[in-house]
């Protein structure tokens, strides 16, 4: 708004005006526009006061030499659910039926990483139009093609992605980017290409509508870093690009660690920005008072969107769960957020220590971990117990043992003095050699089917294929689970909202995960960081390899497979345990 008021004063000496009729024109053709779900469903689109200023200037600015919009790309970044699919379907009629001046032959496209979530923007165009009279009539839409044409004007609007065949060829007049967070270096040749069909085009302008990214999101980061200097740069009058619009929404936030941000153009005293602080002040991720700077939807009752309750509930869960705190930072809140973290606590892997249960007759699931020379081995077995508790209410509980090995002629990093205590004291078991003893670990494997009652066994093929064949050959249940993300994101998921939990059971309260204290387990449950990718998808990261995290990576696949055989009628209630 600040970049605007001044542009009204200013922006005329660098070749610029404002045209209030074309942008009130444009704003008032979403009288055009019907919603198609929820409360305003058949309704034309109720655009809200910050969505009808970004139409206003991207339509309003207009260039003195020719009449032409200003703005050739726009950034807009607000936070989940402020309505960015139904306002990006809406921009996207805009300026398919009322560009002004209209484009023959105009090519639209909306743009993701993947076609089906391309779709989703353009299917919500399509809905519009059909719920429009006016619109219907205008438009051929060819379903099964995926196309939307305006045969007036031989114009067309269809989805397009990194994984369709080509976009070769293309000569777009507007793009429209979806959620480009998701935008990973492979994803650079799709928007390069995008960029570089504009050249035909007389005013074309592309319009990026996301909410923050993490570290890895490099395309983002440099346009959203882009956008900020361009917003700056009126601050202090020395413009940097006066075609690029942006319009970001986000909580002034750093994490503990960060040094404070010295105000930008600061005007002493009574500067607007700082209160005459000099340093930008910090928002407090859980004071809703700020929560409208990531989203300024969020409100109480009809039209609002996403409604506060439902903001209080996700801040509720955050500030309960670590695992929970970065996606509610960097959907919700608009906060950028480390791709890779640390998801366990040490006080939280504490609480769930204790003495463990009998184990006698009740049927757990291992899991084996085994790595390359001169690295650490494991195998974890977990055992679920179904439960009643004070408030009759039935829970599951889990309980884990586990064994870790490492060898002798271990690599530098892994001399370390506590290290070498736990091999003393009998928590990691030392091999002689660079190479763990896979025939041992069978042997300890085999000593635990002796004791207790095993069912299958998780395993990675790359490096226990063969420990596998002999475990088989055995009578063991083997399952080969593979190491992405799709097999780890349910595990991990279920795995942090048990972890540091109690239920009350006769009074007293019981973890529902217990482990026996082990210190080289505990080191590496504090070791252990996810890999999540764009789909939220999460796995274990090993790309550090003096964190080791092969007990928890072992202690995971055996938890997955509790939770696959958890519903299996073979299992009973018998004296408050699960039994066979």
């Amino acid at each position: 708004m600040h970049r605007h008021v001044r542009d009204l004063e200013l922006a005329e000496s660098r070749g610029f005006y404002f045209d209030a009729k074309k942008a009130w024109a444009a704003i008032e053709f979403g009288r055009c526009c019907n919603l198609f779900e929820g409360e305003w469903a058949g309704k034309p689109i109720q655009l809200r006061p910050e969505q009808k200023f970004i139409v206003w200037s991207l339509v309003g600015w207009r260039q003195k030499s020719d009449g032409l919009r200003r703005f050739r790309q726009a950034q807009i970044e607000c936070a989940r659910k402020w309505g960015k699919s139904s306002f990006a379907a809406y921009l996207a009629c805009l300026f398919l039926f009322f560009d002004d001046p209209i484009e023959h032959g105009a090519q639209l496209y909306i743009a993701a990483t993947k076609q089906d979530q391309a779709k989703i923007v353009w299917n919500a165009a399509l809905k519009m139009i059909q719920q429009s009279p006016a619109l219907r009539k205008l438009a051929k839409i060819t379903e099964s093609r995926l196309l939307i044409e305006l045969p007036k004007y031989d114009s067309s609007l269809r989805p397009i992605a990194s994984d369709s065949k080509t976009v070769d060829g293309f000569n777009p007049h507007v793009v429209i980017k979806d959620e480009e967070h998701a935008w990973r270096e492979m994803h650079r040749g799709l928007a390069d290409t995008l960029a570089s069909g504009f050249g035909a085009r007389s005013q074309p302008i592309t319009i990026t509508i996301t909410t923050y990214g993490d570290d890895d999101s490099l395309i983002w980061i440099e346009n959203h870093d882009y956008s900020v200097r361009c917003l700056e740069s009126v601050i202090d009058g020395n413009i940097i690009n006066d075609s690029w619009f942006a319009f970001i929404c986000a909580l002034d936030y750093q994490d503990k660690d960060s040094q404070p941000v010295e105000c930008f153009g600061c005007k002493g005293q009574h500067c607007p920005w700082c209160a005459g602080a000099g340093v930008l002040p910090i928002d407090d991720p859980y004071d809703e008072k700020v929560w409208r700077k990531a989203n300024p939807g969020i409100g109480s009752g009809k039209g609002f969107t996403p409604k506060i309750e439902r903001m209080r509930e996700a801040a509720q869960i955050a500030s309960q769960r670590a695992d929970k705190e970065s996606e509610f930072f960097q959907k919700n809140l608009n906060i950028r957020v480390a791709a890779k973290n640390k998801i366990i606590t040490p006080e939280v892997w504490a609480r769930s220590s204790g003495v463990l249960s009998d184990l006698t007759g009740v049927k757990g699931y291992g899991g084996i971990d085994l790595g390359r020379a001169n690295d650490f081995a494991s195998v974890a077995m977990v055992f679920p117990f179904h439960e009643v508790d004070d408030d009759n209410q039935p829970f599951i509980r889990y309980e884990a043992i586990t064994k870790t090995w490492t060898v002798e002629d271990r690599l530098p990093e892994m001399s370390k003095p506590f290290i070498e205590k736990w091999i003393r004291d009998g928590h990691l078991i030392e091999h002689r050699g660079n190479a763990v003893d896979f025939m041992m670990i069978e042997d300890a494997i085999m000593e635990w089917h002796r004791d207790y009652v095993i069912g299958d066994w998780a395993y990675d093929r790359t490096y226990s294929h063969q420990l596998a064949q002999r475990l088989t050959a055995e009578g063991v249940e083997m399952f080969v689970f593979g190491q992405s993300h799709k097999f780890y994101t349910e595990p991990i998921n279920e795995f942090l909202k048990i972890l540091g939990q109690f239920r009350t059971v006769n009074g007293e309260k019981v973890p529902l995960f217990k482990h026996d204290g082990n210190p080289c387990t505990a080191w590496q449950a504090g070791n252990l960081i996810v890999d999540r990718n764009n789909r939220g998808e999460s796995m274990p990261d090993k790309s550090n390899s003096n964190n080791k995290i092969d007990t928890m990576v072992a202690l995971l696949m055996a938890f997955s497979e509790c939770l696959y055989h958890q519903d299996s009628e073979e299992w009973k209630f018998s004296s408050g345990s699960l039994a066979l």
